[in-house]
């Protein structure tokens, strides 16, 4: 999960080409200036705001998203509705 301001921006901890989780450190998933996310495993770069690979092997796939809302400024994995 990502904050960014009042968005917020979460996703599986899954890389889309390996499936590995994406951490490099425990709960670092960001690039050292902080502008994308980075997966541990082969350095992928993943753009914050639509989770799509902008760099490496999975270029063009995306992480997948978690839905989630900010409430009194904390986050909550949105509830789906059954079907």
């Amino acid at each position: 999960m990502v904050r960014r301001g009042t968005r917020v921006y979460a996703y599986r901890n899954s890389c889309p080409h390996t499936g590995a989780t994406l951490e490099w450190l425990p709960d670092r998933f960001l690039t050292a200036d902080g502008e994308l996310i980075q997966c541990g495993l082969h350095g992928a770069l993943f753009l914050i705001e639509t989770g799509e690979c902008v760099r490496g092997p999975c270029l063009g796939q995306a992480l997948t998203p978690v839905p989630v809302v900010l409430r009194a400024g904390e986050v909550w994995v949105a509830v789906q509705p059954p079907h």
